[in-house]
């Protein structure tokens, strides 16, 4: 009698664990799926490289120039532009990443915020800075820089087009499900994102650090690093 008021007792609590099992251990299970937003960043930079990388190939109207991106010093890829509910302004994160000096080699990819951009499409959006000349690049390595009339203009598109300007910095728009066009940016600030920066590499950098960075890129931004020299490859 004993035997079987055990068995009943066992079978209880095995029917107990199946069916309402224990909340910290599904938390913990959960989580292994799931991205960190430094993650989900890099994932929407590197898709929407990739999206010009398949125009450079296949729809040279809409491309960007193959000029400017084969003398660009820098490309900043933020994804993801959105309104912000309190400023009623627009902002995003992104990522920067550049070409060392005397080489074709590229720097690691670091984070960059867009701010204070007073208009935006209505949706969701995307945005291309690409960086023409040196000075462009220390500016931008000293934290933050301002896009003005002096210094920044909207870019043509078309694979065969040539940017001819003396700014340092060419601006493009893409919206959700719509074409690549040059886009004025003047008025928002490029920002150095230094806090998601230390989320992917776990260490404290400056953005000049990206000019002498030897250790390897963090697993999550290498998707993005790839998807720019197949970016670039045309040049070649």
């Amino acid at each position: 009698m004993r035997d079987k008021f055990y068995i009943i007792l066992l079978i209880i609590l095995l029917f107990s664990i199946c069916v309402f099992p224990d909340k910290d251990a599904l938390a913990q299970t959960e989580g292994f799926n799931v991205k960190t937003p430094t993650q989900v960043i890099a994932d929407s930079a590197e898709s929407l490289v990739k999206h010009l990388t398949e125009d450079l190939k296949d729809n040279h109207k809409d491309a960007i120039p193959k000029d400017l991106l084969c003398s660009a010093k820098g490309i900043v890829v933020l994804p993801g532009i959105d309104q912000d509910d309190v400023r009623k302004d627009f902002d995003g994160t992104g990522l920067m990443i550049c070409m060392k000096n005397n080489s074709d080699d590229l720097t690691p990819p670091i984070f960059y915020e867009i701010n204070e951009l007073k208009s935006f499409y209505e949706s969701e959006g995307n945005i291309l800075v690409f960086v023409t000349d040196e000075p462009g690049v220390k500016s931008l390595l000293a934290n933050s820089i301002e896009l003005t009339q002096d210094n920044s203009e909207a870019g043509p598109t078309g694979f065969k087009n040539k940017a001819k300007t003396s700014k340092s910095y060419i601006t493009y728009a893409k919206p959700i499900d719509g074409k690549l066009e040059g886009y004025d940016l003047n008025g928002s600030n490029l920002v150095y994102a230094n806090k998601d920066t230390f989320k992917a590499y776990q260490e404290t950098m400056v953005p000049v650090d990206i000019l002498l960075y030897r250790e390897d890129i963090p697993p999550a931004l290498r998707g993005f690093d790839s998807a720019v020299k197949e970016f670039r490859s045309i040049c070649k």
